[in-house]
């Protein structure tokens, strides 16, 4: 976890421990305490709470701008190309060294002291370094103080398939307001369509169509014959 030192460019550097956090459906009761322990707070378990994310899938509005999203800078767009659901996506496309892709999302009330899990959805054409940004701002809108400012998780790379990233941040003493900002680290060169953003309260371990797999492809079975 590091300050906010811009929301643009240049690139962050690439974190060493970009993982997601394993969550464990059934835990045991001692594994379930030790969770609790470290959140910090009460856990609510569900598998289909409400977004509170406005927009999560990028859906263009009758002027054609998207409601609740800004892209800074040239290396996204938005892209009807490849969606997971809806009409539009996010396309990330990031052939520099130097810059870095920025998207963001509204702002959206929290409470302080509180657990959410934050996802979104990736479809990689190629490279990776792509993070997903959990910025933490108070209620007069002025981001915290590091190193409560933020947390980021790389996004899934999985090549030509919907790949779900998640993780569960506990909101820091003092926030009132998180928002979700898309941006590839220092020296990333990637392209990936993001769609389905979430911000849901609690922790979110299950959703109903997920893991997104494709069926094993049919395949002509050979026999060998003749003398060995």
């Amino acid at each position: 976890v590091a300050g906010i030192t811009s929301r643009y460019v240049p690139k962050r550097r690439m974190p060493v421990n970009d993982m997601e956090i394993p969550l464990v459906r059934s835990p045991a009761p001692a594994a379930l305490a030790i969770a609790l322990a470290l959140l910090g707070s009460a856990l609510l378990v569900a598998d289909a709470p409400g977004n509170l994310l406005p927009n999560p899938s990028f859906e263009k509005a009758q002027d054609g701008t998207v409601p609740g999203w800004t892209i800074g800078g040239e290396l996204s767009a938005w892209s009807a190309e490849r969606v997971r659901t809806g009409k539009n996506a996010l396309l990330v496309r990031d052939a520099s060294s130097k810059l870095g892709s920025n998207v963001t999302s509204a702002m959206v009330p929290v409470t302080a002291m509180a657990s959410y899990t934050v996802e979104a959805w990736s479809w990689t054409r190629s490279g990776k370094g792509l993070g997903l940004y959990v910025l933490c701002f108070d209620a007069a809108g002025k981001a915290l103080p590091a190193p409560m400012a933020q947390v980021h998780r790389l996004v899934a790379y999985r090549r030509s398939r919907w790949r779900r990233t998640f993780f569960v941040v506990q909101t820091p003493e003092g926030c009132a307001h998180i928002q979700l900002m898309l941006h590839s680290y220092g020296g990333a060169k990637v392209e990936t369509f993001v769609d389905d953003l979430a911000i849901c309260e609690g922790v979110v371990t299950k959703k109903g169509n997920e893991p997104d797999m494709r069926p094993f492809a049919k395949v002509a079975i050979q026999v060998a014959t003749g003398e060995r």
